[in-house]
């Protein structure tokens, strides 16, 4: 299988967001290091490629969207669940007077470090009867909306 090389330089200025990010990822080994940033390419560009390439069908552009938006979902969903913000703990945890009181702190609860967590989205717990894989059961959203 033939494979492609693909190389290029960043020099981020000193506290910017992406330096911030490559020093992050410079503390991974050079294959995990790889491994994220090739799946975030995919995640984020994969739907585009294939569009200006302009040889997809309709269906496989769909196909590829709706991949692409569901490993940001996962992506999205294990930060907010680092955080403690999945829908569940909203319901149970916050309140809206404790945004104006000022006792929703959110930097008065500790958080792991990136590098204590595996990265991993949380297994799937969807039943087969979802429409959306990934996504929240019915049973959870009506408890959360009532």
């Amino acid at each position: 299988m033939l494979r492609k090389n693909f190389s290029f330089r960043l020099q981020p200025r000193e506290n910017t967001p992406l330096y911030e990010v490559i020093e992050w990822l410079e503390s991974f080994t050079p294959t995990q290091r790889n491994q994220k940033i090739s799946n975030a390419l995919i995640m984020c560009y994969l739907f585009y490629a294939r569009l200006d390439r302009n040889d997809s069908s309709p269906q496989q552009l769909i196909t590829t969207a709706l991949n692409s938006c569901n490993e940001g979902d996962k992506h999205f969903h294990v930060i907010k669940q680092i955080l403690g913000i999945c829908p569940t703990h909203l319901k149970e945890n916050f309140h809206f007077s404790d945004v104006s009181s000022g006792t929703n702190n959110p930097n008065s609860f500790s958080l792991p470090r990136a590098s204590q967590l595996h990265q991993e989205p949380a297994a799937d717990t969807t039943t087969k009867n979802d429409s959306v894989v990934g996504s929240a059961p019915l049973t959870d959203l009506d408890q959360l909306f009532g």
